[in-house]
């Protein structure tokens, strides 16, 4: 991101001379996604200064390297102004991280060093949920726009040969891609380079325009980018108004276009705080790389996932981490640069990643261990991504093969989707589950789509499960207006006042909350929909939290392992042994009759 200074540039491509105004823009973007970071008040979309980085980018690769420079020298260029630096970074991450952090947090520390050696975060993270969600520990997330950036590097040689219809066509191209891919994987149009190469477009557009000469057009972009911040932005909504990188982050690219090619008046560059933007611009690149670790780790608290936030600490802490990698690496990373001294780094990083998590585990016993690794116990998530691709449109993916029947739910229907469909192949049967992780809760899957889908594939039957905060009659409303007497409930599995894994590893077992009521009333209200009592399974006599060996049954406090969603094979089993014949009607004369087993009593046990 935010790729080096403009007075180090010159220096290998004097064809730019210095802008004090790039400088001052980058400052601007670094200082947004800081103050987002730290969950400043009225910052919460300072996120939408990366996108004012990708269009520098394109900007000074165009300014810097569009003049006949070959492939070798641009990669050759680029590598020594950014490597040391980072490989740095990553490597004092993975050491620290080893000191302060539990093993089920340092897992994911490793696995994100090694994406991270070979420049592919982005791809990494995409491979896991949305920059949004903070449920892992992720203090390397930032690095997914370095990534972006080095890819973008790699048809860089291409791009800058094309003229500028061509150029504008490929931007057009990215441009529809992304906001099309924003309505299905907002994701994939986030971390995946692309979706974003328009914003780099934008940047070469510029640089190949004659300057407009009319500053104060430029001031007037620069204090509307200051205003963006303002934009309401939802980074995981599919919504073309207020997703991302959708109309927002369009917006923020145009005026960040606008003011590289009017500049900024000399009045600004030359005041105070034209002078102190200047110098955080020329740090912009370290800044970003030291800040968002520090604040990360800083926020550490086991079992809770990754944490942002303003501690007394972290400003200092920032400081001191930038001016560690400004002075001592980014300025001088031409002359540390070497080819051997990057393989080095590389091959660092991946013995480190394999040795450090082995000598960690042995501070801890046999049931800590197994406190840990119910972290890691859970299916891929959802459909996984390469379905998500190869079918941008689809509402369920089948999990197996046999005839139809669905699952329908959030994020505690993905934790027992194996689960169901293990029981349910032996009987023939093949789950479908939604796509979407918030079906009928959001436009993702209406009641009226779901209805659709169920007659398109012929489902036999459709499992309706979510977490009991979720579950709303409201919800179950849609749910049986859309499905009819295709619908089966699978009631909500019990929540914990906290991560159950925490609360073992601190050495008490949490409490259960009692059980919704009010679904309990819808349930008795529709004697007609069969329900499969999760919660009976998890709690005969008591809420368990763990087998008989010990391995817990949640990887927080509500959704199920592996482990713990077996607890309900044995309800499943009997629903497919005892199913209903196909004729299309059901019905039960109490509930107790319904599935064979008793509805959830109000006690909540």
């Amino acid at each position: 991101m935010h790729r080096g200074v403009a007075s180090v540039e010159r220096v290998s491509a004097p064809r730019l001379s210095y802008r004090p105004d790039i400088q001052i823009l980058r400052s601007v973007a670094v200082a947004l996604v800081l103050l987002y970071h730290l969950q400043i008040p009225g910052f919460g979309s300072g996120f939408l200064g990366v996108d004012i980085f990708f269009v520098i980018s394109g900007y000074l690769m165009q300014a810097l390297y569009g003049h006949g420079i070959s492939a070798g020298d641009f990669y050759r260029r680029r590598a020594r102004r950014l490597l040391p630096a980072y490989f740095a970074l990553v490597v004092a991450v993975l050491l620290v991280s080893a000191l302060v952090t539990l093993p089920g947090e340092f897992s994911d520390v490793t696995e994100q060093s090694l994406f991270a050696s070979g420049l592919s975060s982005n791809v990494g993270f995409w491979l896991q949920t949305s920059y949004f969600e903070s449920s892992q520990f992720r203090p390397l997330l930032h690095l997914w726009s370095l990534g972006v950036e080095a890819q973008f590097y790699l048809c860089f040689p291409l791009l800058v040969r094309c003229n500028r219809r061509w150029l504008i066509a490929i931007g057009a191209v990215s441009l529809v891609a992304c906001l099309a891919v924003v309505t299905v994987s907002p994701k994939t149009s986030f971390f995946m380079v692309p979706f974003r190469v328009w914003e780099f477009a934008l940047g070469m557009l510029a640089a190949r325009s004659a300057m407009s000469g009319d500053r104060r057009l430029g001031l007037a972009a620069l204090a509307a980018l200051l205003l963006c911040i303002l934009i309401p932005v939802d980074g995981q909504g599919h919504s073309l108004l207020t997703g991302h990188p959708a109309l927002p982050a369009l917006i923020t690219s145009l005026l960040t276009a606008t003011a590289l090619l009017c500049g900024l008046p000399e009045k600004l560059e030359s005041s105070l705080f034209g002078r102190i933007a200047q110098r955080i611009g020329d740090a912009s690149y370290s800044l970003y790389l030291a800040h968002f670790p520090v604040i990360v780790l800083l926020n550490y608290e086991p079992f809770t996932g990754t944490r942002l936030g303003l501690t007394p600490w972290s400003l200092p802490l920032v400081a001191i981490g930038t001016l560690a990698l400004y002075l001592g690496l980014e300025r001088n990373g031409p002359k540390l640069f070497s080819v051997r001294a990057s393989i080095a780094a590389f091959l660092s990083i991946w013995l480190l990643a394999f040795a450090l998590p082995r000598a960690q585990i042995l501070r801890f016993d046999h049931r800590e261990r197994l406190v840990f690794s119910a972290l890691d116990d859970r299916a891929v998530y959802r459909c996984g991504k390469l379905f998500r691709l190869l079918h941008p449109t689809a509402s369920f993916c089948p999990l197996g093969k046999g005839q139809p029947i669905l699952l329908i739910g959030d994020s505690h229907a993905d934790a027992i989707k194996e689960s169901l469909t293990k029981i349910a192949q032996r009987y023939g049967f093949n789950v479908y589950l939604t796509v979407a992780n918030d079906p009928l809760r959001s436009s993702a899957l209406t009641a009226s789509e779901l209805r659709r889908e169920a007659d398109r594939l012929k489902a036999r039957w459709a499992f309706v499960h979510y977490a009991s905060g979720n579950l709303t009659p409201a919800l179950l409303d849609k749910a049986h207006m859309a499905l009819g007497n295709r619908m089966v409930l699978i009631g909500p599995t019990p929540t914990f006042a906290e991560s159950v894994p925490k609360a073992i590893y601190e050495g008490h077992v949490p409490s259960a909350e009692p059980a919704d009521s009010a679904i309990a009333r819808w349930i008795a209200a529709h004697p007609n929909v069969p329900v499969i009592d999760a919660r009976s399974a998890v709690c005969p006599s008591g809420c368990r939290v763990e087998d008989e060996q010990g391995h817990l049954l949640y990887f927080d406090a509500s959704h199920q392992t592996l482990t713990g969603a077996r607890d309900l094979e044995s309800l499943f089993e009997r629903w497919f042994s005892l199913r209903p014949a196909d004729d299309d009607t059901m019905k039960y004369d109490s509930f107790e009759n319904r599935v064979g087993v008793q509805i959830t009593n109000s006690d909540g046990r």
